[in-house]
């Protein structure tokens, strides 16, 4: 058993042959062509004699031709026929002489590119990160390589596994437990800042919130806000407000209560609340996508795959216009503080650590929503 391994930069006689081959496809494409226009042409060709063929219809006031009469175009149509005819006859020597050559992009081609491949894009994903040369203790009696040598044919298949690994999709990729949880937690967090941020609301609608002085602000992160109905709030005398305009919002200790009763995202709208949810969703699903595939190969995916591994990982499409943008880099700019598109491989990268607290994100939204101000 001899297995024959045929990698890199071939010979030159498979060269010569790669030539002859794709020159051939091009002058049979050059000639498909020619039959194609012919055929759009021979409508044109079957009205010359003065009337539609297919309608049945006179044309330019000549009657139908009887049974085995031959109809006599009209002068002007005739002398366009001619004219025609010796355009044609002129053209035809020039297209006869003209020779169909390769271009030097085409004449640098090692290899041909058949429609359809040997194997389906899906199939391939599935299998190349297998894939390898040879080894002697498969049971073969020989391997032979008979382009490049054994060391520079492990480099090639190397380096092309590794580019396909950053470039193609993973279909039969599924979410972990472990990345279900950290959505779960992240999911009922959210619903707690969104409940308090109604509840406050709610009491500042009624006149029933009352701002606490700092210095009274409860160490215990699920203290509520105090309510006294018909207070109109401030602070007593002597205990200054907090100044939301001086407010380190990295400095707070409880985003639940910023220090006089608000939460820190009292003022979030609908916008505020979207891109909240966008950076830690494309945060963790980076996480997610290094936890689950565990190959230091494959660190993380290629922007253009954004959209199938959000669908893949949320169960829900990314809509890019829901966000007023386009492309996928625009998308990561509005939260590039959470993550970002690696300039030399196009990959996604998290800015921050798995394990970050939630509301470190929470944060981020609103110092960027004091920034839009």
């Amino acid at each position: 058993r001899v297995a024959i391994v045929a990698m890199g930069e071939p010979t030159e006689e498979y060269k010569a042959r790669i030539q002859e081959l794709l020159l051939a496809e091009k002058v049979e494409a050059r000639r498909r062509e020619k039959r194609r226009k012919s055929d759009e042409a021979a409508p044109k060709r079957a009205r010359r004699g003065g009337w539609d063929s297919q309608t049945q219809e006179p044309e330019n006031g000549t009657e139908k031709p009887a049974s085995g009469e031959v109809a006599e175009p009209a002068p002007e149509e005739s002398e366009a026929n001619a004219k025609e005819g010796e355009e044609a006859t002129e053209a035809k020597p020039e297209e006869e002489e003209e020779k169909i050559q390769l271009t030097e992009e085409e004449k640098a081609k090692w290899f041909r590119t058949l429609e359809p491949p040997d194997l389906s894009s899906s199939t391939l994903a599935k299998c190349f990160a297998d894939y390898s040369i040879p080894a002697d203790d498969e049971g073969f009696d020989e391997v032979r390589y008979v382009w490049q040598q054994k060391d520079e044919c492990q480099k090639i298949i190397s380096e092309w596994v590794l580019d396909h690994k950053k470039t193609m999709r993973i279909e039969d990729l599924n979410p972990s437990t472990w990345f279900r949880e950290r959505l779960d937690r992240w999911q009922h967090q959210y619903q707690e800042w969104k409940r308090k941020q109604s509840e406050i609301r709610e009491a500042v609608r009624k006149g029933e919130f009352r701002k606490r002085p700092r210095k009274e602000v409860s160490a215990d992160p699920g203290n509520d806000a105090e309510m006294k109905e018909g207070d109109e709030g401030g602070a007593p005398e002597g205990q200054a407000e907090v100044n939301d305009e001086d407010l380190d919002v990295f400095g707070v200790e409880n985003v639940m209560d910023i220090g006089d009763g608000r939460p820190l995202f009292l003022s979030f709208v609908y916008e505020d609340w979207v891109l909240l949810t966008l950076r830690y969703e494309l945060h963790l699903l980076v996480h997610a996508f290094r936890h689950d595939v565990a190959d230091e190969d494959r660190p993380s995916f290629h922007e253009r795959h954004l959209e199938f591994y959000f669908h893949k990982y949320y169960r829900r499409s990314l809509q890019l216009k829901m966000f007023g943008v386009q492309t996928n880099e625009e998308l990561i700019a509005l939260v590039k503080d959470s993550v970002s598109i690696s300039k030399e491989t196009q990959l996604l990268e998290a800015t921050m650590p798995v394990e970050e607290p939630l509301d470190k994100f929470l944060r981020l939204a609103e110092e960027h929503r004091r920034d839009r101000q």
